[in-house]
């Protein structure tokens, strides 16, 4: 395409988007439309004047030019007063922070960056994030009964079942009609996806569901998409058990809602990339978490950010893993959960009065924590790596050793942290960016010997 007539299709597009917040803007005031009603009719109309941009441009540069103008533009939309009081109001009308009009456009170019080779995939994840997160806001603010907890607030069940079945046909629609995928496969796929993404949107905070629908989305069509319907089954059949067991747990759990539905995805992301000996460090976190250490109290006070300071370490080496199929990386992905493992023992025990009675169980917390984690983690790595000799050859002593001096050392640090944290204006925050980063330095350290 000649550059002029790129420039004349953004200039189109951009007055499409600009006429797009008039008409809405004009509408709502003269008929008193509810705000979130705007802005999810603002957030369908974007979708669709974005649609069809692979047959647009061939090339990134403009997809990109008009991301910009755009996070710009909505910015000073929500932050000069002016505009705010004006036009801005079509999207910052609703009581809650949010920043999702400005994920929106960057989720899109990232998608279009991604599928650049194939414009139907790009095409379901900008439908799903057009239509199945506006049709879930709409059916919760108006039929929302029944909620779940979230970090900042609730959501309704009711809106999280519309947006499973908006996805579901936002899958299964195109990949019927403009693909050769088998029909049952095409539906195990929708289903499946429409779960995972449906779960995605439930942790998403802060409008990041722009970004995780669309981006999960395409993921999940990448993975799926080549799979035979046995497989697919597997992936489904996974997912529900999940969601069925977050469902059944959540009274029991000192985690709210998103946060146990945060860590269903990363025991699913676990299983479904790594296998069965990958989900036992998290599985044991899990466990001792909820049974050895029930929740204190009423409140259900953890959150996602909790889950993500817990397991981001280990979701970085679990990519890798997934990147290069190098079978040591479970050691440094165990090791990190046994030391945010080992790490809320500490925050537990150290509020026991009696001296002697703390200094037992923080140690016998820290043997509890390496046992339950590092130790099967690193015989399977022992195990399963072609060049070690097995499990009786000096590597696994040494990543025995190695892990246990580290989950020791990090939980010292961490104790003599504590009287910081708890004197913190915002403790919980300053305590997930603490137990984020001990988690990666603890599964740094083991990685040291496999690298030499």
């Amino acid at each position: 395409m000649p550059v002029w007539l790129t420039l004349v299709a953004m200039a189109g597009i951009a007055v499409a988007l600009g006429a797009l917040m008039g008409v809405v803007r004009w509408i709502g005031v003269r008929h008193s439309v509810h705000p979130e009603v705007q802005r999810k009719a603002v957030h369908i109309g974007m979708g669709l004047v974005v649609l069809p941009l692979p047959w647009i441009f061939d090339v990134l540069w403009p997809v990109l030019v008009m991301t910009g103008a755009s996070v710009v533009a909505l910015l000073a939309m929500r932050w000069h007063p002016g505009l705010r009081a004006g036009i801005g109001k079509v999207l910052g009308g609703v009581d809650r922070l949010s920043l999702g009009e400005v994920y929106f456009p960057i989720a899109v170019a990232l998608i279009f960056a991604l599928s650049h080779d194939d414009p139907l995939f790009y095409v379901i994840p900008i439908v799903i994030l057009a239509l199945a997160d506006a049709v879930a806001a709409l059916i919760g603010v108006r039929y929302g009964t029944l909620s779940y907890i979230t970090g900042e607030g609730t959501k309704s069940i009711e809106g999280s079942v519309a947006f499973f079945f908006v996805a579901f046909l936002s899958v299964l629609v195109p990949l019927l009609l403009f693909t050769q995928v088998e029909r049952t496969e095409t539906l195990l796929v929708s289903l499946t996806i429409a779960l995972l993404v449906m779960m995605l949107e439930s942790v998403a905070w802060n409008g990041l569901d722009n970004l995780f629908v669309p981006i999960g989305a395409y993921a999940f069509l990448q993975l799926y998409v080549p799979l035979d319907a046995t497989r697919l089954a597997i992936r489904l059949l996974a997912g529900v058990v999940l969601l069925t067991f977050v469902s059944v747990w959540r009274k029991r759990s000192a985690l709210d809602d998103s946060a146990l539905v945060a860590s269903a995805m990363v025991g699913y992301g676990t299983l479904m990339i790594g296998g069965w000996t990958w989900v036992v460090a998290p599985l044991a976190f899990f466990l001792a978490a909820h049974l050895v250490w029930p929740r204190l109290g009423a409140p259900r006070v953890l959150t996602v950010q909790g889950v993500i300071a817990v397991s981001v370490a280990g979701l970085c080496w679990l990519f890798a893993y997934a990147a290069t199929h190098e079978s040591w990386l479970l050691v440094p992905f165990a090791t990190s959960f046994g030391t945010t493992l080992a790490l809320y023992g500490v925050s537990r025990f150290s509020k026991v009065s009696d001296r002697d009675e703390r200094s037992r169980k923080l140690l016998g917390n820290l043997i509890a924590s390496w046992l339950a984690t590092s130790l099967p983690a690193a015989v399977a790595a022992n195990v399963l790596a072609p060049h070690e000799p097995g499990p009786m050859g000096w590597g696994l002593p040494v990543d025995l050793s190695i892990t246990l001096l580290t989950i020791i050392a990090l939980a010292a640090v961490f104790f003599r942290l504590l009287p910081w944290l708890r004197g913190r204006t915002s403790p919980e925050d300053t305590g997930n960016l603490v137990f984020a980063a001990l988690g990666l330095v603890g599964s740094l350290i083991p990685c040291l010997r496999w690298l030499v």
